[in-house]
């Protein structure tokens, strides 16, 4: 239960809420399949009813991961103007640390945290790990490799030369970003194709039961 809890956080929602949705959604949809079944007194609809509180739970359990995704998107975005700020304050003789401090109050609430962190963490170790350790707030594998050039420069100097390779990276860094970002688009768009067809399906489904059970009362009526 706990480990739930936590992950409903991560998610920004509330887990009494969410708890709250579940139960409403399900004694809704149970007393309205109980009484319909019960005055019609055909238990093929209770079975259907079953099937439809079936798929109106996973749908909810679902969005879960549609919420998460947009989560990791926008802390990606948010990370490409993090570094395109970063560049600006190198560019103006601001050192790597300093450049941090700067950049912080341009970013969102999440990203000035991360930010806290990584300097707290730069505070007491010098090495590369507090970089690395920033780095796995993102999904995208190639923050590391920019964050280990951040480090670089720390160590070797912010000189022109070290400032060219760093945007040489970031512009790398954006355009996969960019073409990972079209490709998720493009299957987004192929998923979306095949709900016309399941609704199509469930339609078909549900037409279906309902002849039978028409055809089931005009029996019982002669």
């Amino acid at each position: 239960m706990r480990k739930i809890k936590n992950y409903l956080e991560s998610l920004n929602l509330s887990f009494k809420k969410e708890v709250l949705l579940f139960v409403i959604c399900n004694t809704l949809c149970i007393a309205v399949v109980l009484t319909i079944s019960f005055i019609t007194k055909n238990y093929l609809f209770l079975i259907v009813g079953i099937l439809i509180i079936i798929g109106i739970n996973l749908s909810l359990i679902m969005r879960y991961s549609y919420i998460r995704s947009n989560i990791i998107k926008n802390h990606e975005n948010e990370f490409v103007y993090f570094i395109q700020y970063l560049e600006i304050f190198l560019s103006n003789k601001y050192n790597v640390y300093s450049s941090f401090l700067a950049v912080k109050e341009y970013m969102s609430d999440w990203m000035q945290n991360r930010i806290d962190e990584l300097i707290n963490d730069i505070d007491k170790d010098k090495s590369i790990n507090p970089y690395i350790n920033f780095a796995k707030n993102f999904k995208a594998p190639v923050v590391t490799n920019v964050m280990m050039n951040i480090y670089q420069m720390v160590n070797e100097g912010e000189d022109e030369m070290r400032l060219q390779q760093f945007d040489l990276l970031f512009v790398k860094y954006f355009e996969n970003y960019q073409e990972i970002r079209i490709d998720k688009r493009k299957k987004n768009l192929d998923n979306l194709s095949i709900y016309p067809l399941i609704g199509a399906g469930i339609i078909t489904i549900i037409l279906i039961l309902g002849v039978v059970i028409i055809m089931e009362d005009m029996i019982n009526v002669l």
